[in-house]
């Protein structure tokens, strides 16, 4: 079946953004030349002669001084004429509503070819057509080449494809006199074209249609206007070329007029090339009717017969000139000129009702790369329509035209999008009609999006990609949709691997109308293929009447079948072999196919039957349709001499095997396929299982094999690579597993070779790591299968070691997508270095790693578990409240606290993005189906929000005496809708003044059934649009209301309550959810009991379980279950199957899958869980969600029914200290923990245990004292018995507890560790260590400071504050010294206390609150020289923001004689090209030497010195050198990157470097210590 869409819009004339960008052509530019062969020159006197009469002379004798001036002459015009494409006139205003290009001919130039006696005010396209009515708007352009036959020197290479190419060349890359692109093929394009500039035009207009980037140039080609071009050729060009052989002149015969010999190879190729693709354009001929004077004699150049072309569509008019004159006018006035410009006026006449396309900037081309990606497209649909447009027919297909179910669907009812669905039976030319019917439609104005199956390349085959092509199709041609899309694409939304139902809802019309029409009249169509084909056949008239009777007596309506049996016919050489093949011809598909298979194997000799096969075998099992030149590589080394590759594929395939205009080789029909696959016993067979074996084992081989590599990282494939590295997972899903042990060892020895890394960088650079999830999956598939084989033979004989690495293999592929795949596609060299750095030790991409490269690896230590977890993050949601519900939306997800507020997390990092204040408890909150707003509803209020705006939109008065059970907005978000616990629908129209609730309807408590009135309901739910509403009451069945209407749509009753009376109480249903895509309701009874049940059906599908929570996957395709345990359950919403569950001690309080399937999120006391399981990863990664139907999927998977490794499910540390001499670590955690642990042991030890998070650590300098602190305010100091053993919990016994109030800033001991000072929002403490007791307090006046030692005097600490220096005794907390801080120039004015003046001021939009209305000094850090201090500050900036600053201090400015009241230090801020990529400042390290890099080697060897370490924007942990000061000139080096499930906003809260050079990071209540890295430098 065929279908077609059309949106009811604007007209518009139809936009392809080119994807793909190859080698450039080289611009053959030389010098200019003059016009056509007969080398017509302007006498003196005005009339036209040859060049050529020059040459007609004795060649001995010598030119005269006239003949040498007019060469001059000539050659100074061709230099004045420019080269290229260049604009003659522009429209003043406006947009250019259609491009008019001019092409010169042979000889000629780009403006004095149109210029008569080749004066300028003659020149035409200039001076006279921008005059004429309607072409004020047209741009007018003129191309010039090098084609000057006389020009001398060696002879000249170059030809009409080099012509075409630098004409291709020229529209895609040429400027106009303002330097910007010319932005050729936004508008409707018209050619004019003098003599062999026709052939240069249509040579190109061939090459742009097959190179993905210029054909979005050439399909804007409306009409072509060809003035005396010689289509056959003229007898001329060989004469020509022989009198520039002999020329005494050193003139040469030209390649491009050997082209030009009447009937030349190259003519008939763009003859037979362009006649498939002309009928797509307006084309007008234009032939002389005079003799042209060559030499002494007047002869015809062209003839009308070489001059026009023979097509249907074509216009044919006679000119009152010779050849040279044909382009060149007299007069407005001129009857030439008359002819020709109304041609052009006719087609501008057509073009104008097509919307022009403006001039996309280069931010509206990044918008649809964008699209591009969001969509996924790699290939453009215009290919496959392009394949069956060139094989529609002149008259053929209009019988379409007068069928009234098109004309209904084409006429349609307005604003209202309809689908025109062509059926037939297989072979009927379906979709040659299909391809017509896009022409036509486009043709007529109309936007017209399509799409092609195509059964031999297994890519194109879902409805997936169907709705994602339609989606970048009218995106292209409608700014609207587009503008959605760019949305989807800034919210990280993917679609590639989304249900289709899903895609069409999103952002496709969610409802159309379809109208059929039966491809059942193409009788006549059949007949005319017939008799066009068979006229070429030898014979006369009577017997090519025989065979179109007989051919089309027996088609049956059937193409494909008359095509196979013409082409046999037409090799016969008698008529009486003809007349024996139409009597012995089946008239069904598969007897013809067995007597073509059986002429096969009688024909061909042994060795052809073998290349035969393996021909066969690559086009059946290739998981697309390969080129010819991918096909002779996978030929190689058993073919590897084959002279003429679609030669031989003709002659010992015969007709099962098609080339198409894009050398793809493809099978002539899926019967065809089928009948040699399933057909037993044939000599050209093919048997599945095996052949994809054999085409596994070829693409392995291939990748074994060193891959050639270029610059930053990336590949120089060969034509084949690509395909193996892509499809060999495929070919293993796919192929027959058996007691032979060849497959399983060739996967072990690939996957423990050199070459594993190289295949991962290679998909990565191309990429396309998704096979990575196919490979797992591939590989699981193949294990059971071959597990299910050995169980017939000896165990000794299972080879169980190569299983057991493929199996972890398996595991480790897809763990590489989820936690390295955003960084290995920017840098594929990192597979090599830094990602089996980050992977647990026992894993087997780090043991294959650690075994090739162990002395240069970075080390990565602290876990104590070397496995991989599915947990990817968990943090603190808050620790002063409760979290209560958890939604998850395409960039964030949303947490709900009992405090009143709601979190808004960043997918990516775990990030806070935002806040939302509802002042109460939020009973209920939802997002849009857009997720642009949002709803959160409490005791008092509801409340409407702008999400990415972060603004609240209203807020209404909830009404008394009820609460609602759920709220929901409208399908077209402009309505609240709730139902309320006094069985109450109610809706509140937005976008209105003073919006308020009013009831809709107040009788969902009544059955209407049975007459019975229910007890208020204890659930509601309403589905994703706002239509329809579950309403469940205790003791009495679920029911279905209709939101709009006044009907009961549904009641669903348990199997075991259908027999009980009235009086009886059913089954109470529990926990309830709406599949968004399908319509069901999922939900719980509360014997845990799940059920899926649909409204409209009268019986529920159960499972037997026990269950406490239920959430349905926002594509439908899964759901997740949760029960007292603490266990999660995935389940298979179309099969009732469980996929995966993972066990944890603590209950679910809430739980949600996100927006692509790939993660579970759970709430768990104030803690949120990130997991993302294999199991769903390779599920979000397959091709077909399981509700979709394909005949290419793989084997069923295997998945996890458990995690795949120890949850790590520690609670998450909230603070951490580094001791500053031994690289001793102590953290501790949320729920009061306290451990010591020490880098090189790896082992750690419990030395407290507490109630409250731990959320301050400090150690005194010499290490010997410890001091933790709580969120209570309650203060442990330790101290240190022996340093035998340090890790020892009895080595840090408790010295003595303090106790301060809450808001705890800072702890530090004095240098000497004989004080502690204790720093808090209101006071200043200091304790003595030796006295245990507290010396002095003092008020806290600046509470956003920090406080150090001070560098150099152990009597002094320094308080650093956003405006100045003070230093402090330790002894007494007296004021030592105080200096002001130069900022550089002021910005704003100090307050009195030394802070200067926020820049923001009070608004209503958004007044300060008291948290946020101060200058901070956030952050201090010292080098480990002492030299320097860089201060990390902030202060308000706009919509509640704060601005960061870091400046840089040097400590010699700190010393304690210079402090007084007018001391000044002058600062220096970092220069902002570190500034820009800092995401957070790690501290400093002491760098000794610098080792080779990992990434490119760069050998180094520096002397000591300090380095800022920080994070990056992007991830990645970087340092610059201080030693020499800092400037803009500051090298930045780059060393690792953080795998993803570091990427956790608590973790790196806490992240610090050492002063050796350790990167500590907590993860999963763990300490992540990397080590080794800082003398590495990464280089892409």
């Amino acid at each position: 079946m065929k279908m077609f869409h059309r949106f009811r819009r604007k007209k518009t004339a139809p936009l392809v953004i080119p994807t793909i960008t190859e080698t450039l052509p080289q611009s053959p530019h030389q010098q200019q030349t003059e016009n056509f062969p007969n080398a017509l020159a302007v006498h003196r006197n005005g009339t036209t002669i040859s060049n050529l009469s020059s040459y007609d002379i004795d060649t001995r004798q010598t030119r005269s001084t006239s003949a040498e001036a007019r060469r001059r002459e000539r050659s100074d015009e061709r230099r004045a004429d420019p080269l290229g494409l260049n604009v003659i006139y522009a429209p003043n205003e406006g947009i250019p509503t259609v491009d008019i290009i001019l092409v010169h001919g042979l000889g000629g130039t780009s403006q004095k070819t149109w210029c008569r006696n080749r004066d300028a005010e003659y020149f035409w396209p200039e001076k006279w057509l921008p005059s004429e009515p309607g072409f004020q708007q047209a741009r007018i352009l003129s191309f010039g080449y090098n084609a000057h036959f006389a020009s001398s020197g060696r002879e000249n290479i170059l030809n009409i494809a080099d012509f075409a190419k630098d004409l291709l060349f020229g529209m895609k890359y040429s400027l106009d006199h303002k330097s910007q692109e010319l932005g050729i093929g936004r508008a409707p394009i018209i050619f004019v074209a003098h003599s062999m500039g026709g052939l240069v035009v249509k040579k190109a207009f061939i090459l742009g249609q097959s190179d993905n980037q210029y054909r979005h140039i050439m399909t804007s080609t409306s009409a072509i206007l060809f003035l005396s071009t010689p289509h056959r050729g003229t007898n001329l060009a060989e004469l020509l070329n022989r009198i520039l052989a002999v020329s005494v002149f050193n003139h040469s015969a030209k390649h491009y007029i050997a082209e030009l010999k009447q009937n030349s190879p190259a003519l008939q190729d763009i003859n037979e090339q362009f006649r498939n693709i002309a009928p797509q354009m307006q084309i007008f001929s234009f032939f002389e009717t005079h003799q042209t004077a060559v030499g002494p004699k007047k002869m015809m150049v062209l003839e009308k017969d070489s001059s026009i072309l023979g097509y249907p569509n074509e216009v044919s008019k006679p000119l009152d000139a010779d050849h040279h004159n044909v382009c060149k006018y007299s007069s407005q006035e001129d009857p030439n000129y008359v002819s020709v410009r109304n041609a052009l006026r006719s087609v501008l006449g057509r073009v104008s009702k097509l919307e022009t396309v403006p001039h996309a900037s280069v931010a509206n081309e990044m918008d649809m790369s964008k699209v591009e990606a969001l969509l996924a497209i790699q290939s453009s649909p215009e290919e496959d329509y392009e394949y069956f447009q060139s094989r529609w027919m002149a008259g053929s297909c209009e019988w379409i035209l007068l069928r009234s179910e098109f004309q209904s669907w084409l006429v349609g009812d307005h604003g209202v999008s309809r689908i025109l669905w062509l059926h037939g039976v297989p072979g009927c030319g379906k979709s040659v009609l299909s391809a017509f019917l896009v022409r036509r439609l486009e043709d007529m104005g109309h936007s017209c999006q399509y799409f092609f199956f195509r059964f031999g390349d297994k890519t194109k085959r879902s409805v997936n990609l169907l709705l994602r092509s339609l989606a970048y199709q009218v995106a292209v041609q409608f700014p609207e949709l587009r503008l959605q899309l760019e949305k989807l694409a800034d919210d990280a939304v993917r679609l590639e691997k989304a249900e289709s139902r899903i895609i069409w809802q999103k952002r496709l019309e969610p409802s159309v109308r379809i109208d059929r029409l039966a491809a059942d009249q193409s009788t006549n169509d059949l007949e005319l293929y017939v008799a066009q084909e068979v006229q070429y056949m030898r014979g006369d008239r009577l017997l090519k009447t025989r065979v179109i009777q007989r051919v089309c007596g027996l088609a049956k309506g059937n193409f494909l079948w008359v095509h196979l049996v013409l082409k046999e016919i037409l090799q016969c050489h008698t008529e009486a072999a003809i007349d024996q093949a139409l009597e012995e011809i089946p008239s069904e598909l598969e007897p013809l196919y067995h007597r073509m298979e059986a002429t096969l194997s009688r024909t061909s000799k042994a060795a052809d039957r073998g290349l035969a096969k393996t021909i066969l075998t690559w086009v059946i099992c290739s998981q697309r349709a390969l080129k010819l030149d991918e096909l002779s590589e996978a030929l190689k080394p058993e073919f590897s001499h084959v002279l003429d590759l679609q030669v031989t594929i003709s002659q010992v395939c015969g007709d099962f095997i098609v080339v198409d205009a894009r050398s793809r080789v493809d099978i002539v029909h899926q019967t065809a396929r089928e009948y040699l696959v399933k057909t037993p016993g044939l000599d050209h067979g093919i048997t599945l299982g095996l052949g994809h074996q054999v085409l596994f084992m070829k693409c392995l081989s291939v990748l074994s094999r060193p891959i050639r590599r270029t610059r930053n990282d990336r590949v120089d494939p060969p034509t084949f690579l690509h395909y193996a590295a892509t499809s060999w997972p495929f070919h293993l899903s796919q192929s027959a597993a058996s007691l032979d042990h060849s497959m399983l060892l060739a996967l072990n020895q690939f996957f423990q070779g050199s070459h594993v890394f190289a295949w991962i960088s290679l998909l990565a650079a191309m990429n396309h790591l998704k096979t990575l999830a196919y490979a797992s999956q591939g590989l699981i598939s193949y294990l059971g299968r071959k597990a299910r084989v050995d169980a017939e033979s000896s165990p000794l004989t299972h080879k169980l070691h190569e299983k057991e690495v493929l199996e972890r293999w398996a595991v480790d592929l897809v763990k590489i997508i989820g936690k390295f795949g955003a960084q290995l596609v920017k840098h594929p060299n990192s597979i090599y270095t830094l990602v089996p750095s980050f992977c647990p030790t026992t894993t087997m991409i780090s043991q294959h790693y650690r075994r090739n490269r162990a002395t240069e690896c970075i080390a990565v230590t602290g876990f104590s578990q070397q496995q991989w977890d599915d947990c990817l993050s968990k943090f603190s949601v808050g620790r002063d409240c409760q979290s209560l519900k958890i939604t998850c939306m395409d960039r964030h997800f949303a947490i709900s606290t009992s405090d009143g507020k709601l979190r808004l997390f960043d997918t990516v990092t775990s990030q806070p993005w935002h806040t939302i204040v509802h002042g109460e408890r939020i009973l209920i909150f939802k997002f849009s189906t857009s997720y642009e707003r949002c709803v959160t509803y409490g005791f008092r209020e509801t409340k409407v929000w702008l999400v990415k705006e972060r603004r609240q939109l209203y807020s209404i008065k909830n009404p008394t005496h009820a609460k609602a059970l759920d709220v929901a907005f409208s399908g077209d978000e402009t309505a609240l809708l709730s139902c309320s616990d006094d069985k109450s629908t109610r809706r509140c129209l937005l976008d209105t003044t003073g919006p308020t609730w009013h009831v809709v309807r107040d009788d969902h408590g009544f059955d209407s059934t049975d007459g019975t009135a229910y007890n208020s309901p204890r659930r509601t739910v309403f589905n994703a649009v706002g239509t329809q509403v579950a309403v469940a009451f205790r003791g009495f069945p679920l029911l279905i209301w209709d939101v709009e209407g006044a009907e009961l749509i549904g009641r669903c009753e348990r199997e075991s309550d259908r027999n009980k009376s009235r009086q009886d109480l059913y089954s109470e249903v529990g926990p309830l959810c709406w599949n968004p895509m399908t319509g069901h309701v999922l939900g719980l009874y509360k014997d845990g009991c799940i059920f899926k049940w649909h409204p409209l059906e009268s019986y529920s599908q159960e499972i037997r379980t026990v269950e406490t929570g239920i959430q349905c996957s926002p594509d439908g395709a899964l759901f997740l279950t949760s029960n007292s345990d603490g266990m999660l359950k995935v389940w298979d919403f179309h099969h009732l199957t469980m996929i995966y569950r993972l066990s944890c001690h603590s209950p679910v309080t809430d739980m949600a899958l996100s927006v692509d399937g790939r993660r579970i999120y759970d709430l768990r006391e104030s803690f949120c869980n990130i997991w993302e399981p294999n199991a769903l990863i390779r599920l979000a990664e397959a091709d077909e969600k399981s509700s979709e139907t394909s005949s290419t999927t793989a084997g069923s998977t295997q998945l996890s029914l458990a995690a795949e490794g120890p949850l790590g499910l520690s609670g998450p540390l909230a603070a951490l200290a580094i001791g500053p001499r031994t690289s001793l670590y102590c953290c501790g955690d949320e729920v009061g923990v306290v451990r010591l642990s020490g880098p090189e042991t790896e082992a750690s030890c419990r030395i407290a245990q507490g109630f409250m998070p731990v959320d301050h650590i400090a150690w005194s300098n010499n290490e010997d004292y410890l001091v933790t602190a709580d969120l209570g305010g309650r203060l442990n100091v330790r101290s240190r018995e022996s340093p035998i053993d340090p890790t020892s919990p009895t080595n840090y016994p408790l010295l003595f507890e303090a106790k301060t109030g809450h808001g705890l800033r800072q702890v530090l001991f004095s240098s000497s560790a004989e004080y502690l000072l204790i720093v808090t929002v209101a006071f200043i403490e200091l304790w003595s260590l030796e006295a245990k007791s507290m010396v002095v307090t003092i008020p806290n006046t600046l509470p956003y400071s920090r406080w150090i030692t001070h560098p150099a005097e152990e009597n002094l600490l320094v308080q650093c504050t956003f405006g100045e220096v003070r230093l402090w005794q330790w002894s007494d907390l007296v004021e030592h010294a105080r200096f002001y801080l130069d900022r550089g120039p002021p910005v704003t004015d100090l307050k009195p206390d030394g802070r200067p003046d926020h820049p923001r001021r009070y608004s209503s939009s958004f007044p300060m609150s008291p948290e946020e209305d101060y200058d901070a000094v956030d952050e201090l850090y010292v080098s480990p020289t002492d030299s320097r201090l860089v201060l990390q500050t902030s202060s308000p900036s706009g919509q509640r923001r704060r601005s960061l600053n870091y400046l840089s201090i040097n400590t010699d400015a700190l010393a304690a004689g210079r402090g007084s009241k007018h001391s000044t230090i002058v600062t220096k801020e970092l220069p902002s090209s570190i500034t820009n990529k800092i995401a957070r400042i790690l501290g400093f390290a002491r760098e000794v030497l610098r080792r080779p890099s990992y990434g490119r080697l760069s050998e180094a060897v520096l002397e000591p010195e300090d380095v800022l370490v920080f994070l990056d924007k992007d991830d990645w942990v970087c340092s610059f050198a201080c030693n020499g000061g800092i400037s803009e000139d500051c090298r930045i080096t780059k060393h690792f990157f953080l795998p993803q499930d570091w990427l956790n906003s608590d973790s790196l809260r806490l992240a610090t470097v050492s002063n050796d050079g350790k990167f500590y990071c907590p993860r999963n209540g763990e300490v992540a210590i990397v080590s080794n890295w800082l003398q590495n430098e990464w280089k892409d």
